[in-house]
């Protein structure tokens, strides 16, 4: 059990530095834990991980999760692997299913996707990581944790949503997070209980929250609940999310705040999130303008995508980044393959009762049965 941090708030170290994005959303395995002490410091402590969860998809989410992963792979077959198609079919439930694909892939391609981007190398760690393999030793001459500490001790032009997929590389690592990793990213918080650039940004509250969990802070530490509150702030009747104060909810941000929300223990509250996802998704018929398994980025697109009308294809690479994975059961601190569904999903048959939710589209004209889908 780790102390309960004060309710505090820091300087912001990174607020100045230069400006940088690297959007996308993977979990993560913890190894190291912050603990405050008399100054109000972290310290790093060791770390029991926490309890681990059935692997695969969330209980009644089954179907979403292989709809959305079928479309992934429809990618991969057509335009092959990248880091967050990687870890967005592992993120829900399915890395077993991609096992010798995705380490092909990495021992091939991997150092070059990620190339010398921070970021980008944090995420092929943990896709390493994620399979058992070691950051350190899959590249002969290679260890991948040294240029990950790097940017912790030397973070000039680092921000934090480049700096949650550094600390996610490192959780996979040997040495693991580091009390200066910890204290890069906690030490954002603003004062509404956000993280990043003073605003109301979900996202990147999101990313940074799900970070802290799984480097070892307890759900009811100050710096978690803050976080927390500031993001349900951003929650909307239909039960999806916005960011930086938006009215209308979107399916990027509603994916990692379900994610996060799911990682402190508001389950609750994260399979609303995952039922507004399920109400942009497509069935297992292809549309004209979408394919299945696709996740419109909000209301007003879904109701396009019905009409024709194709989807932004910026927006739709970033939601089928951050949404499969919410509808992954594993805690984001422990992600692994171990226990995952081991075969690539199927269009079903009109007599499959494996998968429990909503039936193709197109297949019934029925109003009520239209409603429930």
């Amino acid at each position: 059990m780790f102390p309960h941090h004060p309710r505090r708030r820091f300087s912001g170290k990174l607020a100045a530095l230069a400006a940088g994005t690297a959007l996308a959303l993977s979990p993560l395995a913890a190894a190291a834990a912050p603990t405050s002490v008399s100054d109000g410091s972290f310290r790093t402590a060791s770390l029991t991980a926490a309890a681990t969860a059935p692997a695969g998809p969330v209980a009644g989410f089954e179907d979403n999760a292989a709809r959305a992963v079928y479309w992934l792979l429809e990618k991969v077959d057509d335009e092959g692997w990248t880091l967050d198609r990687a870890l967005a079919v592992a993120g829900a439930g399915y890395a077993e299913a991609v096992r010798d694909d995705v380490l092909e892939w990495a021992e091939t391609d991997g150092l070059d996707a990620a190339g010398d981007k921070p970021a980008y190398v944090g995420k092929l760690a943990q896709i390493l990581g994620i399979y058992g393999e070691s950051p350190e030793d899959f590249y002969p001459g290679n260890d991948l944790s040294v240029p990950l500490n790097e940017y912790i001790e030397n973070p000039t032009g680092l921000i934090p949503n480049t700096a949650v997929f550094v600390v996610r590389g490192l959780a996979y690592t040997d040495a693991g997070v580091s009390d200066e990793a910890i204290d890069l990213l906690a030490g954002e918080q603003e004062e509404n209980g956000s993280f990043g650039w003073g605003g109301q940004n979900l996202d990147i509250t999101g990313w940074v929250t799900a970070t802290l969990l799984a480097a070892g802070m307890e759900p009811d530490d100050a710096v978690i609940e803050d976080a927390v509150a500031a993001m349900l702030l951003q929650k909307k009747d239909n039960g999806g999310f916005s960011t930086d104060g938006n009215d209308n909810a979107n399916a990027n941000s509603t994916a990692i705040a379900a994610q996060a929300l799911r990682a402190a223990g508001e389950e609750d509250i994260a399979d609303e999130a995952l039922e507004f996802l399920d109400s942009l998704q497509i069935g297992w018929t292809d549309l004209e303008a979408a394919s299945i398994g696709q996740i419109a980025k909000d209301e007003a697109e879904y109701d396009g995508l019905l009409a024709g009308e194709p989807a932004d294809q910026f927006s739709l690479n970033m939601t089928m980044t951050d949404a499969p994975a919410a509808f992954g059961n594993q805690p984001f601190g422990n992600l692994t393959a171990e226990g995952s569904v081991d075969e690539r999903p199927t269009i079903p048959s009109e007599d499959d009762n494996d998968l429990v939710q909503p039936t193709p589209y197109d297949q019934t004209d029925n109003e009520s049965a239209l409603l429930t889908a």
